[in-house]
């Protein structure tokens, strides 16, 4: 599974900005760097930077703020007075949202010299001077904010701090994303494998109790009531009724252990096993089946065998099954670090789109996302082509 990032290229800190970066505040930099590095949560990104931001520049107060839509929500806070935590803003009406916009800092030592600001939304705080830098500043995804409550001209090493410690930012809060979408997607995949593992168990409990069982506790009755006849006759035919049970129910009981891993796969490997699982269709269901496998030994895990067999048997079975296939062509090669996989019949054809009951193809969907493998099906009135691909470096973790 591949994760496309959601932010696009990030931007390193300038030449200028890593010159002016030396020293002391530089080596206290390299340890926000580290500590960013490690966090897996946007709160605890927030705590790290509004600290950060505050000490590196002596400020009296610093903020995280990030893009919501059109509004600025100001996330987080570090002050020696409460400044506006919580609260969303217009992109057009604060700084925030014009270094954000604009994708430059904002630089105002005097907030009521600079028609920028938003006086009213001011007064009630302590800032006097303030400095905004955005969040990445290509496509900006938030800013963070620096405040004074003495009127202070911010230098070009504070800016250049405050914007090498934005794109530090920028790549944490994108590892954070990354790893959160990384976590869903394992925990989807989780879902799918208990789901249809609980599937699979389900159909052979039913195969067990429908048949097995059922077959035993008739074979148990059978053999009772001859146990209490005298007459030889009847125990012979009781004898020879009880192994014709007993030689059924071992044909059952191996076709579900062939269902769990077919020993044909074992013990013939992947084409052989094909090319038998044609003629047990041609003698059992009429189905003419025409195999072309060219895998060589060795080249294919357990799994991706599992899951070709799977798909070819669970195709044909439904072309001789359901759609009254007489013909049947089965082709595997591998081309491009890939098994290629094609199944074509004769037969009605169906609605692809349409849900089916029971396990089917469902099964071989599950199978085909666990190996990282795709499935198309075409499907008309002359016939049903099933075609799927399988990375052969991705399932077998190269």
């Amino acid at each position: 599974m591949s994760v496309k990032s959601a932010f696009g290229a990030l931007p390193a800190p300038s030449a200028a900005s890593a010159e002016q970066l030396r020293g002391g505040e530089g080596s206290e930099l390299g340890e926000v760097v580290q500590r960013l590095s490690l966090a897996r949560a946007l709160p605890e990104i927030q705590e790290i930077v509004r600290a950060a931001a505050r000490r590196l520049t002596g400020a009296d107060g610093a903020s995280v703020v990030l893009r919501d839509g059109d509004l600025c929500f100001y996330a987080d806070e570090d002050a020696i007075s409460p400044l506006w935590r919580g609260q969303r803003f217009p992109m057009s009406s604060c700084v925030s949202g014009w270094a954000m916009l604009n994708r430059r800092p904002a630089v105002i030592p005097d907030i009521y010299a600079d028609e920028r600001v938003p006086h009213e939304a001011y007064r009630p705080t302590f800032v006097k001077s303030l400095a905004i830098v955005p969040i990445r500043q290509q496509d900006p995804i938030g800013a963070i904010g620096n405040y004074w409550a003495h009127r202070h001209e911010p230098t070009t090493r504070e800016i250049a701090l405050l914007q090498a410690l934005a794109d530090c930012t920028a790549v944490a809060i994108e590892n954070v994303r990354v790893h959160e979408e990384l976590e869903r997607a394992h925990r989807e995949t989780m879902r799918r494998v208990t789901a249809a593992a609980e599937e699979e168990r389900s159909r052979w409990a039913r195969e067990l109790h429908d048949q097995t069982l059922q077959a035993l506790g008739g074979l148990r009755i059978m053999l009772r009531r001859a146990a209490r006849e005298t007459d030889l006759d009847v125990w012979r035919q009781a004898g020879r009724d009880a192994i014709d049970h007993v030689e059924h129910e071992i044909a059952n009981l191996r076709a579900i252990v062939t269902d769990l891993r077919p020993p044909a796969l074992d013990q013939l490997g992947l084409p052989a096993a094909l090319c038998a699982l044609g003629e047990y269709h041609r003698t059992t269901t009429g189905l003419e089946v025409g195999c072309d496998c060219a895998t060589p030994p060795g080249q294919l895990s357990p799994e991706i065998e599992t899951t070709v067999y799977r798909l070819v048997q669970e195709t044909l079975s439904n072309a001789a099954k359901h759609a009254n296939a007489t013909s049947a062509e089965v082709h595997v090669h591998i081309e491009g670090g890939s098994v290629e996989v094609e199944v074509r019949d004769d037969g009605s054809g169906f609605d692809p789109n349409c849900q089916t009951a029971g396990f089917g193809m469902a099964g071989v969907h599950e199978r085909l996302g666990l190996v990282g493998g795709t499935l198309s099906i075409e499907s008309g009135a002359g016939g049903t082509a099933v075609r799927a691909a399988i990375p052969i470096a991705a399932a077998q973790g190269g």
